[in-house]
């Protein structure tokens, strides 16, 4: 399937069969649903807070952002709990090596997913509400200790 040209799609369940394809400076919003492989492409963004990719690919490339709201995310094993993740060489996404991505979306849903990013593409990991209470009142913890 194949999204493009500015349009926006919201994907709340069903199922998509082989490449999910969004490209164009689309905008897709993924609150539950199946979706075989995710490659975003050409300025578009997903926003994801459900649903899986069950074949376990996601590939990102030439300015796209996939936004993941949850919690208890890893990059290979390796807690990473908000922020960015962005191509290691800088290259196309093909040239990339694969990494892989672990969490819980917003609605509980599962992410387990070998990923490549290429071409200024992102992952912007987006912390639930409470999880962002949490880390913000451990920084006010952390500041009145110092005074």
């Amino acid at each position: 399937m194949y999204a493009y040209d500015s349009g926006e799609v919201m994907l709340d369940g069903g199922e998509i069969n082989g490449y999910f394809y969004v490209a164009g400076n689309t905008q897709v919003t993924m609150s539950g649903g199946l979706v075989n492989c995710l490659h975003v492409d050409g300025s578009s963004r997903v926003t994801m807070s459900g649903g899986t990719v069950y074949h376990h690919s996601l590939r990102l490339e030439s300015n796209a952002i996939l936004a993941l709201d949850g919690s208890d995310f890893a990059i290979d094993e390796n807690p990473f709990s908000v922020g960015e993740i962005t191509s290691l060489l800088g290259s196309d996404y093909s040239q990339e090596p694969y990494r892989w991505l672990t969490g819980t979306l917003a609605n509980g849903d599962i992410i387990n997913n070998q990923f490549q990013i290429g071409n200024n593409a992102k992952i912007v990991l987006i912390p639930e509400p409470a999880t962002l209470f949490l880390l913000s009142l451990g920084g006010l913890i952390l500041r009145k200790r110092k005074e």
